[in-house]
């Protein structure tokens, strides 16, 4: 039936809330044109960051990309009921994905995904949580009561076929410096 229709849809918000997430001047542009639905670039601030998203819905699947610049891990931790980091933000995702429930989408998946949170602070239980052990014998002296300063967490992956693989894995206190790697089906 949606091969059938064809139109447009333009959407300007100033505010938009739901639950904790907050997005401002939301600007979304969506199109339907002989059965698949593309979302054009469309933008908002999130978490005082600059959000980009756009992607396509068709017959051949699913591709999602999006940006998000500089998003303040203090006010978005909240929003996700996640505040054991803070900093700033960036996220990238370019994805692609066949398949008609959630398991065929996740074992279809390709694309990159990378995190970056830098110039923050980290909570000793989430860095506890990490590396239970080797963080206690390393820095558990080293950090206060309201965590350890945050130089950067970075973390980016290639994903094929479902297969993620691990591209950074790096995590940069004043205490201590990780750095793994590894892969995720």
């Amino acid at each position: 039936a949606l091969a059938m229709l064809d139109g447009s849809l333009q959407i300007q918000v100033a505010k938009l809330r739901r639950g904790g997430l907050v997005l401002e001047r939301l600007h979304l542009t969506v199109a339907l044109r002989g059965g698949a639905l593309t979302l054009r670039p469309s933008t908002a601030l999130l978490a005082k960051g600059q959000l980009a998203l756009g992607g396509e819905l068709n017959s051949d699947g699913v591709a999602l990309r999006l940006n998000l610049r500089r998003a303040a891990m203090a006010t978005l931790g909240p929003m996700l009921d996640f505040s054991a980091l803070e900093g700033s933000l960036d996220l990238n995702a370019d994805l692609r994905a066949r398949g008609t429930d959630l398991r065929g989408l996740a074992a279809a998946l390709n694309g990159t995904v990378s995190v970056v949170v830098s110039d923050g602070r980290m909570e000793a239980e989430f860095l506890d949580l990490l590396a239970k052990d080797l963080v206690l014998g390393l820095v558990k002296d080293r950090t206060s009561g309201t965590g350890t300063r945050l130089r950067c967490f970075a973390n980016s992956h290639d994903i094929k076929d479902g297969v993620a693989v691990s591209q950074v894995l790096l995590l940069d206190t004043d205490n201590i410096t990780l750095v793994g790697e590894g892969q995720t089906d």
